[in-house]
């Protein structure tokens, strides 16, 4: 196992998660908004502790790493992140300026990063004008180039389209088949490209669904909006 959790608390957010995720896997994680997905993603890239439980990295538990070894090795996508810097590049390089020990990508690889994420402009293209979907697209090949073990995704395609979404992470998942992925989101057809799918309930606990029963969402999310 790559990643796993046994009995984690906190607060009154999360009660007794507990799985396990193989490498290579993809890993869709949908519910209502305020279930504690967000948190679950924060704690597994250590931004947050646990009040009780524990979390393992391949077979070892998160405190055998520091957290910076740990989020090299697991890299979080917030739909809010910030941009920095007036251009492309400036954004794309933005973690490899502020973090020690990260080798800075060649220029092939940061076009091929905006090759998958269809943002097909120059590197020094100015990014005042982006639409919200190329924000989210731009902030998409950041993540990327870190190049971890485990992607984590919060809402990854919420400013883009269908078809783009499904363009987009077609490619992704293509490109970094070695790679492990888990990602909240309300997008059916994301969830749809996932191995599997876990769900968070109103009362904060976290179990599987069966991939036949994603279409019973669409229904549960509306309800959760009215």
């Amino acid at each position: 196992m790559i990643l796993s959790a046994e009995h984690i608390f906190y607060r009154d957010i999360l009660q007794n998660i507990s799985f396990q995720v193989k490498e290579k896997e993809k890993i869709g994680i949908a519910g209502l908004s305020g279930s504690g997905k967000t948190t679950l993603l924060k704690l597994l890239n250590t931004l947050i502790l646990p009040d009780s439980g524990n979390l393992f990295f391949k077979q070892k538990p998160f405190s055998h790493y520091t957290p910076l070894d740990l989020r090299k090795k697991i890299s979080l996508f917030f739909q809010n992140s910030t941009l920095f810097g007036k251009t492309i590049k400036e954004n794309l390089l933005f973690p490899f300026a502020i973090q020690k020990n990260l080798l800075f990508p060649d220029q092939k690889r940061l076009e091929k990063v905006l090759e998958i994420t269809s943002l097909s402009y120059p590197l020094d293209n100015l990014v005042y004008s982006f639409s919200g979907g190329e924000k989210q697209r731009l902030l998409l090949a950041r993540t990327l180039l870190l190049d971890p073990d485990v992607f984590l995704f919060d809402e990854p395609t919420s400013a883009l389209d269908i078809k783009t979404a499904q363009i987009v992470f077609q490619r992704i998942f293509e490109e970094f088949q070695d790679k492990t992925f888990l990602i909240v989101s309300h997008s059916l057809p994301l969830l749809e490209k996932t191995d599997r799918v876990f769900f968070m309930e109103k009362n904060k606990s976290l179990h599987e669904i069966a991939k036949n029963d994603l279409k019973n969402l669409k229904e549960i999310f509306n309800e959760g909006h009215n």
